[in-house]
């Protein structure tokens, strides 16, 4: 018996500069039973993605016995390149 509901939580940094590939989605995990493992709508299946691109990301968090939490996040990027003043 699980010890408590498996919840997922994400932590999103945004992208620095326009079309820049340094956006970064950190996830924290709480209950269920752990191994956990984490597939990404990217393909990715590592915890944390990292030196990302602005846009839409979703995992899916399964526990050890199958248990399941989906969250998503959306990276963002600033809306032009550089200011100069």
């Amino acid at each position: 018996k699980q010890p408590y509901e498996l919840i997922a939580t994400l932590t999103v940094t945004d992208v620095n500069c326009k079309n820049g590939a340094d956006g970064a989605v950190k996830l924290a995990v709480a209950g269920g039973s752990a191994p956990y493992t984490y597939s990404w709508n990217n393909a990715l299946t590592t915890k944390d993605i990292e030196n990302i691109l602005a846009g839409n990301y979703s995992v899916t968090v399964t526990d050890r016995l199958g248990c399941q939490d989906i969250v998503s996040a959306t990276v963002q990027e600033p809306a032009s390149g550089l200011t100069i003043n």
